[in-house]
């Protein structure tokens, strides 16, 4: 048996893998398949021997692989690499029998020659027998240094068969017939894994498929399980139809077609018609990159998110007119759906229903299951989307950026969507347009300008933590500054590492949570418990049934423990911070105006500051 314990492996400052976990039983078959650069010949490699773990362990038949005498390993695994250099005029045959040099001492036995035959005879070598390794084609010399591997393990019940893309240079019948060995072999009780990047081959052959995304386990189990349009769209960037064969039933991947045009990317091309519109731009962003979302299509064409959106007017967009209260006021009678907002860094999304509508001097406000703070002062521009069935009402600033976007569910009252569309249909139904941004001047103090005992005294007087927004107006103080300045034990700056173990212990404990998501026109609140979080190196995410919330780990530039005091007692929270000290999320313990915040996120807060969580 193999397994696999949270694996890690740094090489020059560079993560290659991070927590990887599994097990192989004898009579298995694992493919490993991932997009180029995913982790999976680093950790061949690490199964392999040839190098240790940065971090965890691998056991082989219950011992590390590390404990192993070079000779006794080589007995019970063999590797085929992707490259296999011989630089010699070796023949075939030679180049297996070198597979058996770890079963014999000087002279090869009569089972050595019978071992490399047999192998030769089922790869397809034994034709090529007398021919110099050199002369072959990559195909030919591939097939060789299989039967080399096969020829190591020929005698060794239980082997481990490690192979790394082994069909990569063979033509249709030998990619069949390789992995129809392994399967072979695997039937007799050896462990193999196979790195494979034809996904239809892994369903095939493969009892268990783990699929790898940038250096980490994204999915592990049977080939129906995997391989789904969702998983490999988002590890491969690719979008499929997967269909399931009725006979083996295991799944079929039929890829969508990507459609390119060279002048589009080849600036020596002339485009022989006219410019692209924005349409024309969109659509073939949509094309080449399949997996990108329209914030993204946005920032590389260097237009608003409303700008794209407008592209589908007199189409699956219809322009709503900009009556935000009346709008809002009437999203209640949808029924079950979901509330996406969302900053440059993060998004939140929660499922429910717009319950508790009311209108303050400053704000719109649900305070039900959706608890939402709306500025209305902001929201310029709204529209109802119809993207391929999928509905939603969106809304955006002047300057076409995504303020609140509310999607239908299957448990939403269609008809009252439709009938809050017909009544707020604007009149005029052409594109509309917005206003570029421009970067605000600094009109923030230095440090040194600042009244520091003031501001700290301030800080010290707080009776509410809503107050925390006029002290930074009132002593002309950024937020990151004021945190940088604050009384002492009242703001701590930490890693992001402590961060996501504190909410590890959250998740652990049981202990509810409020996650504050915001931009200029809104912010969405969540409110409990976060059951599943998911580090993916590019991404965090948290969530549960009810919510899930997505950051962007790369632009987190800071994260601060910060306390304020109230009159219900001192007020604990987490805030993350971009690189131009703008505000990504807030986190505190679950609690009530009126109320103390829990003692367990008290507690979380307090074992922080000793580097450890119980």
């Amino acid at each position: 048996m193999l397994k696999v314990e949270a694996v890690s492996y740094r090489m020059q400052n560079r993560t290659l893998l991070k927590g990887v976990t599994f097990s192989l039983r004898q009579g298995e078959l694992l493919a490993v398949v991932g997009a180029n650069g995913a982790g999976k010949s680093t950790l061949i490699s690490l199964i392999n021997g040839e190098n240790r773990p940065t971090e965890g362990k691998i056991l082989l038949n219950n011992r590390p692989v590390s404990a192993y005498q070079p000779e006794e390993l080589a007995l019970k695994r063999a590797t085929l690499g992707q490259s296999n250099n011989v630089n010699m005029a070796f023949s075939a045959e030679e180049i297996v029998m070198m597979g058996r040099y770890p079963h014999f001492r000087g002279t090869p036995r009569p089972a050595d020659y019978q071992a490399v035959a047999e192998a030769m005879e089922i790869s397809g070598t034994a034709s090529l027998a007398e021919r110099s390794f050199l002369t072959m084609s990559g195909g030919e010399q591939q097939r060789v240094q299989l039967a080399r591997v096969l020829a190591q393990l020929w005698d060794c019940p239980g082997g481990l068969l490690l192979l790394d893309e082994p069909v990569s240079s063979l033509d249709l019948r030998y990619q069949q017939q390789t992995l129809a060995v392994a399967r072979a072999f695997v039937k007799q009780g050896y462990l193999v894994i196979a790195v494979l990047h034809d996904l239809n081959l892994a369903a095939q052959y493969a009892d268990r498929i783990l699929m790898m995304k940038d250096g980490r386990r994204w999915k592990d189990g049977t080939p129906a399980q995997v391989l789904n349009t969702n998983d490999i769209y988002h590890v491969f960037g690719l979008e499929t139809e997967v269909v399931m064969n009725r006979k083996t039933l295991t799944p079929y991947l039929l890829p969508k077609e990507i459609r390119l045009n060279a002048a589009h990317f080849n600036s020596s091309i002339s485009n022989p018609h006219y410019p692209m519109n924005l349409l024309e731009k969109y659509t073939d962003f949509k094309m080449q990159h399949p997996d990108k979302s329209i914030r993204n299509a946005a920032e590389a064409l260097k237009v608003s998110e409303a700008e794209l959106l407008m592209t589908g007017l007199e189409g699956h967009v219809i322009r709503l007119r900009t009556e935000t209260e009346a709008i809002l006021e009437n999203v209640k009678a949808l029924g079950q759906v979901t509330g996406i907002t969302q900053n440059g860094h993060c998004v939140m999304e929660a499922h429910g229903t717009y319950r508790d509508f009311s209108v303050t001097p400053h704000a719109v406000l649900f305070l039900g299951e959706m608890d939402i703070r709306i500025f209305p002062q902001h929201w310029a521009m709204a529209f109802a989307v119809d993207d391929n069935g999928r509905q939603s009402l969106q809304f955006f600033d002047r300057s076409g950026t995504t303020l609140h976007k509310i999607f239908l569910t299957g448990s939403s009252v269609t008809g009252a969507y439709e009938n809050l569309v017909k009544r707020f249909r604007s009149d005029h139904q052409g594109p509309v347009s917005v206003e570029r941004k421009t970067a605000a001047a600094s009109t923030g103090l230095t440090d040194y300008e600042i009244d520091v005992q003031g501001l700290q005294t301030a800080w010290e007087a707080l009776t509410d933590s809503h107050e925390f927004f006029g002290l930074l107006r009132r002593f002309k103080v950024t937020r990151t500054q004021a945190l940088r300045l604050a009384p002492e034990n009242r703001a701590e700056q930490i890693s992001f590492e402590i961060f996501q173990d504190m909410m590890a212990h959250c998740s652990r404990q049981v202990i509810p949570l409020m996650a504050f998501v915001g931009n200029h026109g809104c912010i969405q609140i969540h409110t409990g418990e976060v059951k599943n979080l998911i580090d993916t190196g590019n991404s965090y995410q948290m969530m549960n049934s009810q919510f899930s919330l997505s950051l962007d780990i790369k632009s987190i530039a800071s994260v601060w423990k910060v306390v304020k005091p109230s009159t219900d007692g001192d007020i604990h929270s987490l805030e993350l911070f971009d690189t131009a000290g703008e505000l990504i999320v807030q986190v505190f313990g679950k609690r009530k105006p009126g109320h103390p915040e829990l003692p367990a996120w008290r507690e979380i807060h307090l074992a922080m500051s000793r580097s450890s969580l119980p």
